[in-house]
């Protein structure tokens, strides 16, 4: 009911607070550890999909006002880590390749692929279905693909 909506409408709005502060330490951040930014980034991932991997649990037990904060605070870590991934990416980018018209086309390939996710994530719903008992699988689904970054910068 309303409690649910209202809940959601937090979770909501404390990613967006997690991602907006993201994108404001994740330079900081760089500039501080240099030469770690591989790291970095394989940690992001690794947390980024354990935060993604909890959302299922707590969005269908919204039920008083502890769990709906603990919901908001679980989706503004998750929104920190991942702009602070998105963030660190563009970065890295930009200091890999010094000829900056070699760099455009990764630039847009990495821009392309959050399109590409934004694509892919509906039709695993579809597929997994969205019945609630399902929604825990469809999220580790997500969390495994997520970990791909592991692949490209983890290892790298």
């Amino acid at each position: 009911g309303q409690d649910s909506i209202t809940g959601l409408s937090l979770g909501l709005i404390g990613k967006s607070v997690g991602g907006f502060l993201g994108v404001l330490c994740m330079g900081k951040v760089l500039a501080r550890y240099p030469g770690r930014g591989n790291l970095i980034m394989f940690t992001l991932s690794i947390l980024s999909g354990v935060c993604t991997s909890l959302v299922p649990h707590f969005s269908f037990r919204l039920k008083g006002a502890s769990s709906v904060a603990l919901f908001s605070v679980i989706l503004l870590v998750q929104g920190f880590f991942q702009q602070m991934w998105d963030v660190g990416g563009n970065i890295l980018l930009t200091g890999a390749w010094p000829n900056k018209k070699l760099l455009m086309p990764w630039m847009n390939l990495l821009h392309f692929s959050w399109g590409v996710g934004a694509t892919i994530c509906p039709l695993l719903a579809a597929g997994v279905g969205l019945q609630a008992n399902n929604l825990p699988l469809l999220y580790f689904i997500i969390f495994i693909l997520f970990c791909n970054r592991i692949i490209f910068f983890g290892f790298a």
